[in-house]
């Protein structure tokens, strides 16, 4: 997924929701389970925390304006290689992860807040396992803790839809 995004990418929460729909998209179970911003893997954080301590991935950290720590990820040398080598494995796969990235990009600017309410919205949609409403959103998300307004929903609907994981109407 960091091969995808060029090499670099800004955020946890952007590489696991790029990851969360990459699963969705090709059908593997990563254990995502609600989590505060939507969506979360253990099996993702613990591959983050391998490729680091492995020496193909660098984390670095830095203090936003909020007094947070903001995560960013790039592939070492190593890493590079092993990504060429799964792409040349798998150039489909890559090709769709290199889809999401570029399609998260451009719809929501890869957003932390956008990209978590279109996961959480997803998550809630299949969790119904059909159509759901507005009304069906807030009320089952309130009971996995999360807050969506009208709009956030609409914001999330409209990457899911860029993402062809929705239609418009659903």
């Amino acid at each position: 997924m960091v091969d995808a995004a060029e090499g670099a990418v800004e955020g946890r929460t952007t590489l696991q929701k790029w990851c969360y729909f990459a699963a969705v998209k090709t059908g593997l179970d990563l254990g995502y389970k609600p989590h505060f911003y939507g969506p979360y893997s253990e099996a993702i954080s613990r591959a983050m925390n391998d490729l680091i301590t492995s020496d193909f991935l660098v984390e670095r950290g830095r203090m936003t304006y909020h007094g947070r720590v903001l995560y960013s990820y790039s592939l070492t040398e190593d890493g590079e290689k092993i990504a060429e080598d799964l792409k040349e494995k798998d150039s489909k796969l890559h090709k769709s992860l290199k889809e999401i990235v570029e399609t998260c990009t451009t719809t929501a600017g890869n957003n932390i807040s956008i990209l978590s309410w279109a996961a959480k919205v997803y998550f809630l949609l299949q969790r119904k396992g059909k159509e759901i409403t507005y009304g069906e959103i807030k009320r089952v998300g309130r009971k996995l803790g999360w807050t969506l307004a009208e709009n956030e929903i609409e914001s999330g609907l409209r990457l899911l839809t860029a993402l062809n994981l929705a239609k418009k109407g659903d």
